[in-house]
């Protein structure tokens, strides 16, 4: 079985197919945590799992998902929980989605962030982030230096995002991260992004082939000396991103109409 497309509903029935899925569209608007994905892996509740994220046992991995879609879920908190946060594990967890190549998260309102213990970034290509009103950043700078193999990036209508790499407290904002194989980078509607990282940290695309970005945000991401950045394919752009103009002209009214 290669594809799913599941609602809110018993889950029990289709729990023995999903070993060998390789694609997976998930829409619960009524869930707070993927700890729903417990039922699908381990309907009868043998193994144990995490009070809050994902179980950790082997039989309740998804070994050859390759595409996971989370959409529309506005209530959805996290991803599981997150080994970082998380100090009473002797050990690492092992994480449910170990070979995952594709991510898409669209409207997930109440997501903050990428963090988590359930899903392997390892592999990871593509990552498409859109429409998530509560992020403040995306990923931390750990998980920043597994996206090894990640070729596409693309960030859209996240009107609250600071910034794509956030800090995780370890002092690495001053540090450098190379992003080897990234060539897609798009980055639109983000009207309160700050830079590519926290700090003085320093991001580097030495692959890069195509960018969609404002100008403002170019000047902030891609330093004047970085003589590793060139882009064969660069998409026309705007001086500001559309969210921003749409906020300076309201500002620039309230201000008008107070004097």
């Amino acid at each position: 079985m290669e594809a799913m497309v599941f609602w809110n509903g018993p889950l029990t029935a289709v729990a023995q197919l999903f070993s060998k899925l390789k694609f997976l569209d998930v829409t619960c608007t009524e869930s707070k945590s993927v700890v729903f994905l417990d039922k699908l892996l381990d309907p009868e509740g043998n193994s144990s799992s995490s009070a809050v994220g994902i179980g950790t046992q082997q039989q309740q991995q998804l070994p050859h998902l390759k595409e996971l879609r989370l959409i529309r879920m506005a209530k959805l908190m996290h991803l599981g929980q997150d080994d970082e946060e998380d100090n009473s594990q002797s050990s690492p967890r092992i994480p449910n989605f170990p070979n995952l190549q594709i991510l898409l998260v669209n409207g997930c309102h109440s997501l903050r962030n990428l963090r988590s213990s359930a899903i392997s970034f390892n592999n990871l290509t593509s990552l498409r982030v859109s429409v998530c009103d509560g992020f403040k950043y995306l990923i931390t700078y750990s998980m920043a230096k597994s996206l090894m193999q990640l070729t596409k990036l693309e960030v859209e209508n996240c009107p609250r995002l600071v910034e794509i790499v956030g800090s995780d407290g370890d002092g690495n904002s001053k540090n450098e991260i190379t992003f080897r194989r990234l060539k897609h980078l798009k980055l639109l509607g983000l009207p309160r992004l700050q830079g590519f990282c926290s700090g003085n940290c320093i991001a580097k695309f030495p692959s890069l082939e195509t960018s969609t970005m404002s100008n403002r945000l170019k000047l902030k991401i891609f330093p004047a000396h970085d003589q590793t950045l060139q882009l064969t394919n660069e998409e026309e752009d705007t001086d500001l991103d559309f969210l921003e103009e749409e906020l300076t002209a309201e500002d620039e009214m309230n201000s008008a109409s107070s004097d």
